[in-house]
């Protein structure tokens, strides 16, 4: 359990750390420039993710071995030098090939930040695969602190996206620097026998290859989702889409990584070593159930609480805001409901292609729906918004029929029903509470009273019918 706590807090923080900027930048910089700032770090997650996640992935699986572990994070280590060296010799050809052109700096700045994004991402797996917890809770927590403390430094002197990326690269440039003895500073031994040394470089490319792609499409839609607006709707609005998008994204993202430490682990181990009188298929209804018993109620408090959300809202983007808020909140909470429901399903039974169908399903109903807009020049925030809610709802149901190749009875409808019966309750109760002539801090604590009662008669009622024992455990 405290193990857990350390993880459960490290994740939070780094979350908290994103929402901060993500609050705060676009009181710090003109909305076309908060714009740039939002499509260069979607590109610069994409671009860390495509680069190295395969072998991050890796990383976590293999390099906490007994046997072969030193092996593996000795090639992994190697890998990742050579990848990022690569990498910096581009950015070095954007500054100065392109010195002179702002839009060449701002490349290579996101680029950087990918590089170092991409090296800390390995080095916390390697904490992660060596069970390390407490020294994977202070890295996040450092960089954290580090992000927000550079990048608001930036917007105030900057005034630009280059800016904010260049700030945010030093801040992991400076977070790297401190873990220099962890992963990325270890020894790395020579090999001697070469053959050996190809076949487990084969093996681990390989695995890092199939788990990444999932990864690496979920991070192309939102990338894509910005571009796409930065370039056809004005700056007001298109700044207005990106924050609520991004708002929604990082909070849903934090209730999907707690997901992720506290109960994945505990799925994969009950899955592969069985849990009492919890069968192959139980165990994936329990993980499925549980993820919908957390997502579900905060969709219908976040659509419910739409005039609060819009405090947090700069003054010149709350019209926008108004008009896409509750299509892009129950978008992002499809979306962390399949990716973190859903798709793990995939690996925990031990079929990661699958997971990789989904993510491309969104990304490519996204681009056909995006075309039929071109084609009938219906430009808006409002079609924008649809198209994205639907692109995710398609995934979310391509994801659902294509589970049935692992399991025929993934979702266990009785306790998911009464979670949605829960969830428009709190939807409704959360209306009225706002709506009610009380003061803000009085709307708050009401607020945390109805989605204490949502979430447990949620939880109640769904550990009852299907007994999920790792809620009690974990």
């Amino acid at each position: 359990m405290r193990s857990s706590l350390y993880l459960l807090l490290a994740i939070i923080a780094a979350n908290v750390a994103a929402l901060a900027i993500q609050l705060f930048l676009p009181r710090m910089l003109e909305p076309a420039a908060y714009t740039e700032f939002a499509v260069a770090l979607g590109y610069a997650q994409l671009m860390a993710s495509l680069s190295f996640d395969w072998l991050r992935t890796s990383v976590m699986r293999f390099a906490g071995e007994e046997a072969a572990g030193a092996e593996s994070a000795s090639l992994l280590r190697s890998a990742y030098g050579l990848v990022s060296l690569a990498l910096l010799a581009i950015v070095f050809g954007l500054a100065i090939g392109g010195w002179w052109r702002p839009s060449c700096i701002l490349a290579a700045t996101t680029l950087l930040y990918a590089i170092l994004q991409g090296r800390f991402d390995g080095e916390l797996a390697y904490h992660r695969a060596r069970f390390a917890n407490e020294s994977y809770a202070r890295l996040g927590l450092s960089r954290g602190v580090l992000l927000v403390a550079c990048a608001l430094l930036a917007a105030v002197m900057s005034r630009s996206a280059t800016g904010v990326m260049a700030g945010m690269s030093l801040a992991l440039l400076l977070a790297t620097i401190l873990v220099s003895r962890g992963f990325h500073g270890g020894h790395t031994p020579r090999c001697r026998d070469i053959t050996q040394l190809g076949s487990r470089a084969k093996e681990l490319a390989a695995y890092g290859a199939f788990t990444a792609a999932s990864s690496v499409f979920t991070f192309a839609f939102p990338a894509v989702a910005r571009t796409a607006v930065a370039k056809t709707l004005p700056a007001t609005e298109s700044a207005a889409f990106i924050f609520a998008l991004d708002l929604g994204l990082k909070a849903f993202a934090i209730a999907g990584m707690a997901i992720n430490v506290l109960f994945l682990q505990n799925s994969v181990r009950a899955y592969d070593q069985g849990d009492g009188d919890l069968g192959k298929e139980e165990v994936l209804k329990t993980h499925l159930t549980t993820v919908a018993a957390l997502v579900f109620p905060a969709i219908g408090l976040a659509c419910g609480s739409k005039e609060l959300a819009v405090m947090l809202v700069p003054p010149n983007l709350v019209e926008g805001f108004h008009r896409c808020y509750e299509w892009v909140v129950v978008g992002a909470g499809l979306l962390a409901f399949r990716q973190f429901g859903i798709d793990p399903a995939f690996f925990i039974a031990k079929h990661p292609k699958l997971s990789c169908v989904a993510p491309i399903s969104t990304f490519v109903a996204f681009l056909l729906l995006v075309a039929c807009l071109d084609l009938g020049s219906a430009w808006s925030i409002d079609s924008v918004s649809c198209v994205v809610l639907v692109s995710v709802v398609s995934s979310c149901l391509v994801a659902i029929i294509t589970s049935r190749r692992v399991s025929r009875g993934l979702i266990a409808w009785r306790p998911l029903l009464w979670i949605l019966a829960c969830s428009v309750c709190a939807y409704a109760l959360t209306l009225a509470a706002v709506a009610s002539e009380i003061s803000v801090f009085s709307k708050l604590l009401l607020l945390c009273s109805i989605g204490g009662l949502s979430y447990a008669s949620a939880f109640v009622w769904a550990n009852a019918t299907l007994s999920l024992k790792k809620w009690r455990t974990a």
